[in-house]
């Protein structure tokens, strides 16, 4: 891995970092800010995976230093959106493979977090059977990995058809 992919993925990963604190330094109001944070680990991990995978982590860490629950859910949600998209979409460069992986890894962070750990996902107990509630979290995780593919890659092609993303790389 190259300094300037080093570097790039520092430079994004404070981005990350930035934007997944908004609601812990103005408001929780903010909150869907955060959502925003996947997009630089995306881009970066679409462009250099090491670089992406490296820079999920340090934004990860730099989040936990503020704030413990941001961290954690950085870890859990947006954060392995944007890793595991940019990384797979570097690799793979089809849909239907590029969302099944992303999707299984989103809905293993999901339930690590709701069962192993104990914070409810959605705010409160999933209703139903355990069956339901694991193929809730997939549906869910399906249609947000399908969201954040469209939305995540048309912001990079715009980015790449202005030229910004041949001047990094």
């Amino acid at each position: 891995m190259s300094i300037r992919y080093l570097t790039l993925g520092a430079i994004f990963a404070a981005l990350a970092a930035i934007l997944q604190l908004v609601p812990f330094f103005f408001s929780e109001m903010f909150v869907l800010v955060t959502m925003l944070s996947a997009i630089p680990i995306y881009i970066i991990s679409r462009m250099n995976p090491k670089a992406g995978i490296v820079a999920y982590f340090v934004s990860g860490f730099l989040i936990i230093l503020f704030s413990f629950h941001e961290g954690l859910l950085f870890f859990c949600t947006n954060g392995i959106i944007g890793a595991s998209l940019g990384s797979c979409y570097h690799y793979f460069q089809r849909k239907g493979i590029i969302l099944l992986i992303s999707t299984f890894l989103l809905t293993g962070a999901l339930i690590t977090v709701n069962y192993g750990i104990g914070i409810p996902v959605f705010g409160g107990d999933l209703p139903g059977t355990a069956i339901l509630q694991l193929i809730s979290l997939l549906v869910f995780s399906f249609l947000y990995n399908t969201f954040f593919f469209f939305f995540a890659g048309f912001l990079y092609r715009r980015l790449k058809r202005i030229g910004f993303i041949d001047k990094l790389a």
